[in-house]
């Protein structure tokens, strides 16, 4: 038999087979190579401050609208005709308390009113009749009754002669009827007297009856001129010369702004302290000129004066009504103008930090308190209520989490780690307060 030989393919994938696992014995048994350490984190450049208790005025800003201290719509209380209205009867005219303001035409309540009175002069010549007629029946009735007591006694004296027998009964009968007569002639003259006082009552009722009417027709003519109730300025005038009015026809507004009413919306949680001895300064933040921000020298804002609080709060907002007066004797202060106010209801001591000085994860307010050791140590911060000062700055006291006198990292804060090391950088910004 001849000899046989392998096939070249063979050969050839035994061949690689074994330069494979060569190769994978290699790799696999070759050590790891060593594995660099991580760097030391580099410090966070921050300055610091030393935290201090500090008292602030507890200040709350609430926003609200200003009204006048009195406005009215006025209306005619009369019909007729505008025959006349005042100079001043224009939008912003000023007028005085009791001005006329408009005359309506007033020939027909002059002619009534001018009947009212004859009718009055006529009723009050007749009480002077019908009390003469009273006196005459008075003084009447008077003598009959004289003449009545005279008979009486001559009737008496002749019945006595009678029976004395020194008359005869035809002289005492005859003494008997003058007497009758007299006493009817007595009341005759008791009615006429009844009668004549009954119609002086009803002349007095006559009189009183004219006088109502002279002084409806007096008010009447009143009505025909229109008066301002008070003294202030004329607004939205709606009537002209020549106009035809009815009563309850409205005519102008009147606006009284030598004191305004300012409307504030406190929130409930800031009205437990709230009081007269609260001090109140109002803004209009959309005037300008140093003459209305600081109407006083000195001071910022005008003062207001309590005039109450709203005992229930709003069922929307949780807030309750301040009402505030405002002296606006130059009439520089708008009605129905954006107002802002700072109350200050007394002071709070406390650690206070601005908004800068901590950083907010989560809902979770953090500050970074630098040890002796140059390490940050991450404090979880709880606040009162945020007070706002004049400068529009936001203050927020600490409840928990700082002490006065630690050091308290305030600026590059996204740098800072729990933990880590901070760089503290002296310039002039460390000697700063906070309140400054």
């Amino acid at each position: 038999m001849g000899k046989r030989h392998a096939s070249p393919f063979l050969s050839a994938f035994l061949v690689l087979l074994v330069a494979g696992l060569g190769l994978g014995a290699i790799y696999w048994t070759k050590p790891d190579p060593p594995r660099p350490f991580a760097p030391e984190p580099e410090p966070a450049p921050v300055h610091v401050r030393t935290l201090e208790a500090e008292e602030r005025a507890r200040q709350v800003r609430v926003y609200g609208e200003s009204q006048p201290w009195r406005q009215a719509l006025l209306a005619a209380e009369s019909q007729g005709r505008v025959v006349w209205r005042a100079p001043g009867f224009e939008s912003g005219g000023a007028v005085r308390e009791g001005q006329v303001l408009l005359r309506l035409d007033p020939v027909a309540r002059e002619l009534a009113l001018e009947a009212a009175r004859a009718s009055l002069t006529a009723a009050e010549a007749e009480i002077l009749v019908r009390q003469a007629a009273v006196r005459e029946a008075s003084v009447s009735l008077a003598n009959a009754a004289e003449q009545e007591e005279v008979r009486r006694l001559e009737l008496d004296r002749q019945q006595k002669l009678l029976d004395a027998g020194d008359t005869s009964p035809a002289v005492r009968d005859q003494a008997h009827l003058l007497f009758l007569a007299a006493k009817g002639n007595r009341e005759n003259l008791e009615t006429r007297l009844a009668s004549a006082e009954a119609m002086e009552k009803a002349a007095v009722a006559g009189r009183q009856q004219a006088a109502a009417v002279l002084a409806q027709r007096q008010d009447e003519w009143s009505r025909t001129e229109l008066r301002a109730p008070f003294s202030g300025e004329i607004s939205q005038p709606k009537v002209d010369l020549g106009d035809w009015v009815v009563p309850g026809t409205p005519v102008c507004l009147l606006v009284d702004r030598s004191r305004l009413r300012i409307q504030l919306s406190v929130p409930n949680e800031d009205c437990q302290d709230l009081g007269p001895d609260a001090d109140f300064r109002v803004f209009f933040p959309t005037l300008e000129g140093p003459g209305t921000l600081n109407p006083e020298p000195g001071e910022r804002g005008h003062r207001g004066k309590w005039i109450g609080l709203d005992p229930a709060a709003h069922s929307g907002s949780r807030s309750r009504r301040l009402s505030l007066e405002l002296a606006n004797a130059d009439l520089r202060l708008p009605s129905g103008g954006f107002v802002e106010a700072i109350l200050t209801q007394g002071t709070q001591l406390a650690v206070w930090l601005r908004p800068s000085e901590f950083r907010v994860e989560s809902g979770r307010a953090t500050a970074f308190v630098v040890a002796s050791e140059r390490q940050a140590q991450a404090r979880e911060l709880v606040f009162g209520r945020t007070l706002v000062d004049e400068e529009d700055r936001a203050w927020h006291p600490v409840l928990q989490g700082l002490q006065a006198g630690e050091s308290l990292a305030i600026d590059n804060l996204e740098m800072v780690q729990d933990g880590g090391p901070v760089l503290v950088l002296e310039d002039e910004r460390v000697s700063q307060p906070a309140s400054q």
